[in-house]
Protein backbone atom coordinates (compact mmCIF):
# COMPACT_ATOMS: atom_id res chain seq x y z
CA UNK A 1 0.00 0.00 0.00
CA UNK A 2 2.99 2.62 0.93
CA UNK A 3 4.19 1.66 -2.79
CA UNK A 4 0.83 2.87 -4.31
CA UNK A 5 0.43 6.17 -2.63
CA UNK A 6 3.89 7.17 -2.71
CA UNK A 7 3.62 6.37 -6.73
CA UNK A 8 0.20 7.76 -7.20
CA UNK A 9 1.14 10.81 -4.83
CA UNK A 10 4.41 11.01 -6.93
CA UNK A 11 2.66 11.60 -10.25
CA UNK A 12 -0.12 13.49 -9.20
CA UNK A 13 2.52 16.60 -8.26
CA UNK A 14 4.83 15.49 -11.69
CA UNK A 15 1.61 15.34 -14.03
CA UNK A 16 0.04 18.45 -12.54
CA UNK A 17 3.05 20.25 -12.98
CA UNK A 18 4.37 18.65 -16.62
CA UNK A 19 0.21 19.42 -17.92
CA UNK A 20 0.63 23.23 -16.79
CA UNK A 21 3.76 23.54 -18.19
CA UNK A 22 2.92 21.70 -21.83
CA UNK A 23 -0.20 23.90 -21.25
CA UNK A 24 1.43 27.32 -21.10
CA UNK A 25 4.17 26.55 -23.78
CA UNK A 26 3.55 26.23 -27.13
CA UNK A 27 7.05 24.63 -27.73
CA UNK A 28 6.00 22.05 -25.10
CA UNK A 29 2.58 21.27 -26.52
CA UNK A 30 4.36 20.90 -30.18
CA UNK A 31 6.99 18.47 -28.82
CA UNK A 32 5.86 16.41 -25.72
CA UNK A 33 2.33 17.06 -26.37
CA UNK A 34 2.19 14.20 -28.59
CA UNK A 35 4.47 11.55 -27.26
CA UNK A 36 2.61 12.22 -23.77
CA UNK A 37 -0.81 11.27 -25.80
CA UNK A 38 0.47 8.64 -27.53
CA UNK A 39 2.51 6.68 -24.61
CA UNK A 40 -0.40 6.75 -22.40
CA UNK A 41 -2.03 4.37 -24.45
CA UNK A 42 0.67 1.71 -23.24
CA UNK A 43 -0.60 -0.35 -20.33
CA UNK A 44 1.11 -0.16 -16.79
CA UNK A 45 2.71 -3.49 -17.44
CA UNK A 46 4.52 -2.33 -20.46
CA UNK A 47 7.29 0.01 -18.28
CA UNK A 48 8.25 -3.09 -16.55
CA UNK A 49 10.89 -4.55 -18.61
CA UNK A 50 12.44 -0.83 -18.65
CA UNK A 51 12.03 -0.65 -15.13
CA UNK A 52 14.10 -3.81 -14.37
CA UNK A 53 16.66 -2.52 -16.81
CA UNK A 54 17.11 0.41 -15.23
CA UNK A 55 16.51 -0.04 -11.53
CA UNK A 56 17.02 -3.76 -11.13
CA UNK A 57 14.67 -5.53 -9.09
CA UNK A 58 14.61 -2.72 -6.19
CA UNK A 59 11.86 -0.81 -4.95
CA UNK A 60 12.93 1.69 -7.32
CA UNK A 61 11.31 0.01 -10.30
CA UNK A 62 8.52 -0.83 -8.53
CA UNK A 63 7.65 2.95 -8.16
CA UNK A 64 8.14 3.34 -11.61
CA UNK A 65 6.19 1.68 -13.13
CA UNK A 66 3.11 2.51 -10.55
CA UNK A 67 4.28 6.19 -11.06
CA UNK A 68 4.20 5.80 -15.13
CA UNK A 69 1.03 4.04 -14.97
CA UNK A 70 -1.29 7.10 -14.14
CA UNK A 71 1.65 9.83 -15.09
CA UNK A 72 0.53 10.24 -18.57
CA UNK A 73 -3.25 10.28 -17.94
CA UNK A 74 -2.27 12.96 -15.21
CA UNK A 75 -0.67 14.99 -17.04
CA UNK A 76 -2.79 14.76 -20.07
CA UNK A 77 -6.10 15.96 -17.94
CA UNK A 78 -4.32 18.63 -16.25
CA UNK A 79 -2.62 20.48 -19.89
CA UNK A 80 -6.43 19.72 -20.78
CA UNK A 81 -8.07 21.92 -17.61
CA UNK A 82 -5.37 24.19 -18.12
CA UNK A 83 -6.22 25.00 -21.79
CA UNK A 84 -10.04 25.44 -21.48
CA UNK A 85 -10.01 27.80 -18.70
CA UNK A 86 -11.16 31.16 -19.82
CA UNK A 87 -8.51 33.85 -21.01
CA UNK A 88 -10.70 36.15 -18.91
CA UNK A 89 -9.84 34.15 -15.85
CA UNK A 90 -5.94 34.68 -16.47
CA UNK A 91 -6.71 38.56 -17.12
CA UNK A 92 -8.66 39.49 -14.45
CA UNK A 93 -6.39 37.60 -12.09
CA UNK A 94 -3.09 39.46 -13.66
CA UNK A 95 -5.59 42.85 -13.26
CA UNK A 96 -6.07 41.92 -9.59
CA UNK A 97 -1.74 41.82 -9.09
CA UNK A 98 -1.71 37.89 -9.39
CA UNK A 99 1.40 36.62 -11.33
CA UNK A 100 3.78 33.39 -11.56
CA UNK A 101 3.08 31.27 -8.71
CA UNK A 102 0.08 33.07 -7.39
CA UNK A 103 -1.53 32.97 -10.63
CA UNK A 104 -0.88 29.22 -10.94
CA UNK A 105 -2.39 28.32 -7.49
CA UNK A 106 -5.45 31.06 -7.07
CA UNK A 107 -6.59 31.05 -10.11
CA UNK A 108 -5.41 28.62 -13.01
CA UNK A 109 -5.57 25.50 -10.28
CA UNK A 110 -8.83 26.06 -9.33
CA UNK A 111 -10.48 26.69 -12.52
CA UNK A 112 -8.82 23.36 -13.83
CA UNK A 113 -9.89 21.05 -10.66
CA UNK A 114 -13.03 19.57 -12.89
CA UNK A 115 -10.57 17.85 -15.52
CA UNK A 116 -7.62 17.40 -13.27
CA UNK A 117 -10.24 15.14 -10.73
CA UNK A 118 -11.79 13.11 -13.74
CA UNK A 119 -7.59 12.41 -14.35
CA UNK A 120 -6.82 11.47 -10.98
CA UNK A 121 -9.20 8.41 -11.12
CA UNK A 122 -7.67 5.15 -12.02
CA UNK A 123 -8.27 3.75 -15.31
CA UNK A 124 -8.06 -0.59 -14.95
CA UNK A 125 -6.60 -2.92 -12.12
CA UNK A 126 -3.34 -2.65 -10.84
CA UNK A 127 -0.81 -4.93 -12.27
CA UNK A 128 -0.92 -8.38 -10.07
CA UNK A 129 -4.55 -7.04 -9.03
CA UNK A 130 -6.95 -9.45 -8.92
Amino acid sequence: MKRIVLGYGLSVLLGTALGFLIATSEFLKDTLGGLVLSLQSLPSLCWLPLAVLWFGLTEKSILFVVVMGSLLAVTINAEMGASHVPKIYLMAGRNLGAGGLRLLLYVLLPASLPHLVAGLKRVGPLPGAR
